[in-house]
């Protein structure tokens, strides 16, 4: 543990022969839970449209890790 060290690229589930294979399910998993909460709260909106989540292409694509605030 070095608390200096430079940060690293996120590979979330790794990539190539090393991948998670549980990856497949933890994607669909969170697909699941995304629409059901959209269905949940149709009216949810950005708190901030300015602020929201910008995607940019990394090992993977890859979204910044600014909070997303919503409205319910």
């Amino acid at each position: 543990f070095d608390i200096t060290r430079k940060g690293t690229p996120n590979l979330s589930f790794g990539g190539g022969a090393h991948i998670c294979p549980g990856a497949p399910l933890a994607r669909l998993e969170a697909q699941v839970a995304i629409l059901r909460i959209l269905q949940r709260f149709p009216t949810m909106h950005a708190a901030d449209p300015e602020s929201l989540p910008t995607w940019y292409r990394g090992a993977f694509f890859e979204m910044n890790s600014n909070p997303l605030n919503v409205v319910l």
